[in-house]
């Protein structure tokens, strides 16, 4: 039964390293990966690849400093390849550790009054003149009921703060999802009565917008305005990102009136849109609970984890330009990233507190 167990999870690694993962699967992963209970096979899979590549690539005998040095030479290696490293970590470091994201957010009603949303609910929450607001079997936040003059012109918020993130999607009254990323926000009406449906957005999500061609969906944010009828797209709109980015999922959507495309993603704003071609899975990577680095500087890294983990980031040293490939398990501790990014060779980190700073090395 246990070598059945083991064979299993090699399985699932191995269908994860190869991108061939269907979501739930992922889910599994990263709740195994989270309780460190494939560390093991995870080191073994990573030793064999390595010491697979040490040997097409070199002969002669690698001395213990040099096996090394390869190693982290390819552990952020590209993502076409169909490649994922993960070093372990050195037991003899001492950091001060912080955890990842806590698994909530708040609810702001019209009235003022704040439920902090969290595993623990379940069931009717709330009742709006009508409109009740519950979390169903599925982990859904739902706000179901019927259009009342009442109910009509009252605005919701949900919002997750610096170290938080949603851990189930919201479920607007019109049956559109939203998923939210760390410091986050997303104000939405109690009821869609009129011709358009539309919400506000701070920081990041996801959408899965509910198909309906007779109100439009639009999307508010500092810089875009996002429109469709029914389709699923990636919102990152933090007020310290040099840009915003949409990115397009499946469906149709446009962008400050321009059109885009599965697949595609508009970065800029006003007019000044630059439509590009990306990597899907890389943009939605954290909605799966892991950071996925597709040439990313990192400046661009450091920003995502100091929301994940709250955290201050401060440069002691001018930092190369440099991109970096691989993924990462969002559920891992601050240390294990950082070990994860030192192992390139290129940066160093010293985490006191709250605070951590990043060295040239």
């Amino acid at each position: 039964m246990l070598e059945q167990d083991e064979n299993a999870k090699r399985t699932l690694i191995e269908r994860y390293i190869e991108g061939a993962a269907s979501e739930s699967e992922l889910m599994v992963f990263f709740d195994l990966m989270g309780r460190q209970e494939i560390d093991r096979l995870v080191s073994e899979y990573m030793d064999k690849e390595v010491e697979q590549m040490l040997a097409r690539q070199r002969p002669a005998p690698v001395s213990p400093v040099r096996r090394y040095a390869a190693i982290a030479a390819v552990i952020l290696i590209t993502l076409s390849a169909g490649v994922f490293f993960l070093v372990r970590s050195d037991p003899d470091k001492q950091v001060i550790d912080r955890r990842p994201a806590l698994s909530q957010g708040t609810l702001t009603l019209a009235n003022g009054r704040k439920i902090i949303l969290n595993k623990a609910l379940n069931g009717k929450i709330a009742d709006q003149n009508g409109m009740v607001i519950s979390v169903d079997d599925q982990r859904q936040i739902t706000f179901s009921g019927k259009v009342t003059d009442q109910n009509a012109n009252l605005f919701n918020s949900v919002a997750t703060a610096r170290g938080e993130k949603l851990a189930y999607p919201v479920v607007l009254a019109d049956g559109t999802k939203v998923w939210l990323n760390a410091a986050s926000s997303i104000t939405f009406p109690v009821a869609f009565n009129g011709k358009k449906r539309i919400v506000k957005l701070t920081g990041e999500a996801y959408f899965d917008v509910a198909h309906d061609e007779s109100r439009q969906f639009e999307v508010e944010t500092r810089d875009q305005i996002i429109k469709d009828i029914g389709t699923s797209f990636n919102i990152n709109a933090y007020e310290d990102e040099p840009a915003m980015h949409t990115t397009l999922i499946s469906g149709s959507a446009s962008v400050n009136n321009i059109v885009i495309k599965p697949g595609q993603q508009a970065v800029g704003a006003g007019a000044q849109l630059k439509i590009t071609d990306v990597n899907t899975d890389g943009v939605v990577a954290w909605k799966n609970n892991y950071f996925k680095l597709d040439n990313e500087e990192l400046t661009a890294i450091m920003r995502e984890i100091s929301r994940w983990y709250n955290v201050e980031v401060v440069y002691a040293d001018q930092i190369d330009n440099q991109k970096y490939y691989g993924t990462i398990n969002r559920f891992s501790d601050l240390s294990k990233v950082l070990d994860k990014l030192e192992s390139t060779g290129t940066v160093k980190f010293k985490a006191e507190g709250n605070k951590v700073t990043v060295y040239k090395k």
